[in-house]
């Protein structure tokens, strides 16, 4: 499991919110969707957060604001990013990372009252880690790594135990991360709109809003492409694969729209 091209190490390594910090106020984003940045939200020690409520599913039903937050691991956050994520009220602190990047010590730094809720990614991997990864065009081991979401036990259960999780919690708010809040979460969060019968089109513009982030194509549509055709092997449709292999059902579907729809 790979979530760290190197830029994003010293990133995370420098506690730098490289986005936020650049553009956006220690404050709640401002609500004009015409500005993609401004669906990030600045954490001191942090980076690459962003509220997914900017968009509307096919029936023009919008995503509420401040319910689902996406980002980097939070255990560089500084005193003051602690007071601005307290701002956002959060209830739960949703993390995949896997659990040998937990035994590593990135341990998240919340504000009090916040939940953990571990759902980790990664440990049955089958793929060797590169020393980079390819910004230029999609790269293979990144492409069989979204492949491998599909295929593995471990993140099978992880992702449809967060998507229910999220169900039943969605009326609160709450933070879902893995490393640098790319590629795991990105995929998490795909699945998420998709359920909200969100436009694939949509779902591609807020996956490739990590770009912004760190200035270099590290998303690329193609790998949730990869995802998509996994699934249809693997399990015959991509709807099969929301029953079957993450047991997501009617019920489930009904309170994330209920929970988190206008």
């Amino acid at each position: 499991m790979i979530e760290t091209p190197s830029r994003r190490s010293v990133l995370t390594a420098a506690g730098v919110g490289f986005l936020g910090a650049a553009l956006l106020p220690p404050s709640r984003a401002r609500a004009t969707a015409e500005d993609p940045r401004e669906h990030f939200f600045d954490v001191e020690g942090a980076f690459n957060i962003r509220d997914i409520g900017w968009y509307t599913n096919r029936q023009g039903r919008a995503i509420k604001r401040g319910r689902i937050w996406r980002g980097s691991y939070l255990a560089h956050v500084t005193d003051t990013g602690l007071t601005q994520l307290a701002t956002l009220g959060l209830a739960w602190d949703v993390n995949l990372l896997s659990n040998r990047e937990l035994a590593g010590g990135r341990v998240d730094r919340l504000p009090p009252g916040v939940q953990l809720f571990s759902a980790p990614i990664g440990d049955d991997a089958a793929n060797p880690m590169p020393p980079e990864i390819d910004t230029q065009n999609p790269d293979p081991y990144v492409l069989n790594e979204f492949r491998e979401y599909v295929t593995s036990a471990q993140a099978r259960q992880s992702l449809g135990a967060t998507l229910r999780k999220i169900a039943a919690t969605g009326s609160t708010p709450l933070y879902v991360h893995c490393n640098s809040g790319t590629y795991r979460t990105g995929y998490l969060i795909a699945l998420l709109m998709h359920l909200l019968d969100v436009p694939r089109a949509k779902i591609n513009e807020e996956f490739l809003l990590s770009n912004l982030t760190f200035g270099v194509t590290y998303a690329w549509t193609e790998y949730l492409d990869a995802a998509v055709e996994q699934a249809k092997t693997s399990f015959g449709s991509f709807r099969g694969y929301l029953c079957t292999g993450l047991g997501i059902d009617a019920p489930t579907v009904a309170a994330l729209r209920s929970r988190l729809l206008t």
